[in-house]
């Protein structure tokens, strides 16, 4: 799991792949479509969404087997909480039609703050809950891209 600054995106990953990602999330603004948006076939896309944050007990602990997640917010913060997946119970197994295994929340929280300007980079061992609430629900706009993982393996920096 990865924290940062947008901009240093580039420190964790092939930079022609940053450039494209940081291009991308720089371009998503308010009138941006909802939905699945392309940015290097399935090596690397983007979801684009908008929801209400929501409370611990409507969240969803979750884990990617193909996908790597990095979130960015357009406006709005959100908390996240992040684990190690194999230390986890698993609730729901590996589904891959939604490339993703669901986790039941421990009793301990690693968490976040994400703000816009910063990112967080969850690999195939990091189980992440987003979309949780600071203080209060609030809407947001946030950007999901997925990258390959094979986008971090071998890869010069």
């Amino acid at each position: 799991m990865i924290f940062d600054r947008s901009e240093n995106l580039s420190r964790y990953m092939n930079r022609d792949d940053a450039r494209r990602i940081y291009e991308f999330v720089s371009s998503v603004n308010r009138e941006t479509p909802t939905g699945r948006h392309e940015i290097d076939g399935d090596r690397l896309f983007a979801f684009v969404s908008e929801y209400p944050t929501k409370t611990r007990n409507d969240a969803v602990l979750e884990a990617h087997n193909q996908y790597l997640d990095l979130h960015f917010l357009v406006y709005g913060e959100e908390k996240q909480e992040f684990y190690y997946r194999p230390e986890m119970t698993e609730s729901v197994p590996y589904n891959s039609e939604c490339e993703a295994a669901l986790y039941c929340f421990p009793e301990r929280k690693n968490e976040l703050i994400l703000r816009p300007g910063f990112f967080s980079l969850y690999f195939t061992d990091d189980a992440h809950a987003p979309q949780l609430a600071v203080g209060e629900p609030e809407t947001v706009r946030k950007i999901v891209v997925k990258a390959s993982a094979a986008v971090f393996e071998n890869e010069s920096l």
